[in-house]
C-alpha cells in the first residue's frame, strides 16, 4: 500500500509540473497578440530612421551644390540624374550612398552611372542613372534655369532635390531647397504640385 501511493503521488506531481495543450494554446495566443502590438512600433520607428537618414542625404547635396556654385560660379546644369552627376564627376559628393535614398527598395548607387547621367548619355531615368533621387531641371535657357540673383533671393523656397517616388516616407515627400534646407511636404498640401514641376528623374 505505502508504494502504490508515492506511485500516485509522483504521478499527480508529474502532471502539475506539466503544461496542458490550453495552456500552451493560451501562452502562444498571447505572444501573438504582443507581437501583433509591437511589430508596427517597429515597422514606424525603421520608417522614421529612414526619413532622418534621407534628409542628412539632402542636406549633404545641398551643402555639394553650394560648393559647386562656390567654385564654378554656376549650378550643375542638366536635369535630373545629370545634375546630380555633375556634383559626382566633380568631386564636391563623391560617396555613392548619398544620392540613395533609404526608403527606396531600388538600390542604385553607381557612380558610373552617375558620371554617364553627367555627360549626357544616362538618360532620364533615374532607376537607371545611379540615383534613387529626382533633381532640378537646370537646363541653360530653360523655364526652371537657375540663374540671376533673383533665385538666390528666393533661394528658400526654389526646390533643387527630392524623392523620385512619392512612396518612399508615405504620405509625404522630402524636398531639398536652394538655400540647403530639407523640408517634408505631404502630397496633400496646396504647395505640393508647385515643388514637384522643376524636378526631372
Amino acid at each position: 500500500m505505502r508504494h502504490s501511493y508515492s506511485t500516485r503521488l509522483f504521478s499527480v506531481r508529474g502532471r502539475q509540473n506539466g503544461f496542458t495543450l490550453i495552456e500552451l494554446l493560451v501562452v502562444i495566443a498571447i505572444i501573438g497578440i504582443l507581437a501583433s502590438m509591437i511589430f508596427p512600433a517597429f515597422q514606424t520607428m525603421r520608417k522614421n530612421a529612414q526619413m532622418v537618414q534621407c534628409t542628412a542625404n539632402l542636406k549633404q547635396i545641398g551643402l555639394a551644390v553650394q560648393t559647386y556654385h562656390e567654385n564654378y560660379r554656376r549650378f550643375p546644369e542638366g536635369t535630373g540624374a545629370a545634375f546630380l552627376g555633375k556634383l559626382y564627376v566633380s568631386g564636391e559628393l563623391a560617396e555613392n550612398r548619398l544620392f540613395h535614398c533609404p526608403g527606396d527598395p531600388v538600390d542604385d548607387e553607381n557612380g558610373a552611372k552617375l558620371a554617364a547621367a553627367a555627360k549626357g548619355s544616362g538618360g532620364l531615368n533615374g532607376d537607371s542613372d545611379g540615383t534613387t533621387y529626382s533633381a532640378r531641371d537646370n537646363t541653360k535657357g530653360g523655364l526652371h534655369e537657375l540663374r540671376g540673383s533673383k533665385v538666390l533671393n528666393l533661394s528658400s523656397r526654389v526646390p533643387i532635390v527630392a524623392d523620385e517616388d512619392d512612396d518612399n516616407h508615405g504620405d509625404d515627400r522630402i524636398f531639398l531647397f536652394l538655400d540647403g534646407h530639407a523640408e517634408k511636404v505631404r502630397k496633400r498640401d496646396p504647395k505640393f504640385q508647385t515643388l514637384t514641376q522643376p524636378l526631372a528623374y
